[in-house]
């Protein structure tokens, strides 16, 4: 409650900086040391890994830079939202279940629903529109081995397209002050384990009931790996079959990953 209090009274500038903060956070700490755990356990979990080399340092270096400038995007973004806030545009409100406890939980999975339609449109668009995929796009397919920095290895232009469901979200539907931010730590999971270059699905979840339509790492590793022109949904597969999108070499991809992983475990 006193932090809820707090973004009521704080200036608008200090609201910036918490949020900021908290991406801050994200970018310079949690990613490193995600990365920094993977490569020193490379060997031990070498069965998991869908391609087999590993990116070269000067790959890695770009992703960095370029996940730096994303940062400042991000950046804008954030105080985009913010400022919709502070002028009372947004549809907040902040006893997380005023509307229901129902309502509540509706509301994080309509956000990922939108989320999952703007990304997977503005995701294709990119691809089939020539221009844009030359002069912006073609930025984020400089990594065709991806890792976790490439999640945010972007053109500016994408940087600052990328994050705008969660701004736009609370414009159209009333939800909890922090459900935006529930829901961008979703989209977050995903994005990185789309691009950490390893699946750690278990084999026998992959096909079980309604986890079949969950997007796996090595669907996007995929998109990476050949030229990208399939597979572009972050959540399910649903759009992607829904529109003839879904690679089909992506599942043998899987089935390749998913047979050495058990290989290697029997040994």
């Amino acid at each position: 409650m006193h932090l809820l209090a707090t973004l009521s009274t704080a200036s608008f500038y200090q609201t910036c900086t918490v949020f900021l903060g908290f991406r801050f956070l994200r970018f310079f700490a949690i990613y490193p040391a995600i990365f920094l755990i993977l490569y020193l356990a490379r060997e031990h979990i070498a069965k998991y890994r869908i391609q087999a080399t590993h990116p070269s340092k000067k790959k890695i270096t770009l992703e960095l830079s370029l996940s730096l400038s994303s940062f400042i995007c991000f950046g804008l973004s954030t105080i985009l939202g913010l400022s919709f806030y502070k002028m009372g545009w947004y549809h907040f409100y902040f006893q997380w279940n005023q509307l229901g406890t129902p309502y509540f939980f509706l509301s994080i999975l309509l956000i990922l629903v939108l989320h999952e339609i703007y990304h997977y449109a503005y995701h294709r668009f990119m691809h089939t529109n020539a221009w844009f995929y030359r002069n912006v796009h073609s930025v984020h397919h400089k990594f065709s081995n991806p890792t976790i920095f490439t999640s945010y290895a972007f053109h500016p232009i994408e940087a600052l397209l990328h994050p705008m469901a969660f701004v736009i979200a609370p414009l159209i539907i009333p939800v909890y002050i922090f459900v935006p931010v529930i829901a961008l730590l979703i989209s977050e999971f995903f994005n990185i384990m789309g691009h950490m270059g390893y699946e750690w699905m278990p084999i026998k979840l992959t096909n079980k009931g309604l986890l079949r339509f969950l997007n796996k790492a090595t669907y996007h590793n995929h998109h990476h790996s050949h030229g990208g022109r399939k597979n572009y949904s972050i959540y399910t597969t649903v759009l992607d079959h829904l529109f003839n999108t879904h690679s089909e070499k992506s599942n043998l991809d899987l089935e390749r990953v998913l047979a050495q992983r058990e290989k290697d475990t029997t040994k």
